[in-house]
């Protein structure tokens, strides 16, 4: 798993070359935008929700999944039953392509 700290409360990980997820803090909320997590019993898997926990511990506010394409937010379901995270699908349905495919 690649992780990069964009800005204080803004991070980006990838787990599939190309694929990126992003966390921010917001005063409302944190953020995970398209979340691909870690093969489940992955020692990576423990490690992001290890972090993710401390986090929402800290913040002391709630989690918000927000899928912006199709397959984008694979595992937006398992944060969703973990943290009780609310899920904004911002897909419009009549355009539901991921935007790294090519366009015709």
């Amino acid at each position: 798993m690649e992780v990069e700290r964009l800005a204080d409360g803004l991070w980006r990980w990838s787990v599939q070359p190309g694929r990126w997820s992003v966390y921010a803090e917001t005063p409302e909320a944190i953020l995970l935008v398209d979340p691909l997590l870690p093969p489940a019993g992955s020692l990576d898997e423990g490690r992001f929700f290890a972090a993710l926990d401390r986090d929402v511990a800290r913040c002391g506010v709630p989690v918000r999944v927000v899928e912006t394409s199709a397959g984008r937010g694979a595992d937006s379901e398992r944060i969703a039953v973990r943290y009780g995270a609310l899920r904004d699908d911002t897909r419009r349905e009549e355009d539901d392509r991921d935007p790294d495919e090519a366009r015709d």
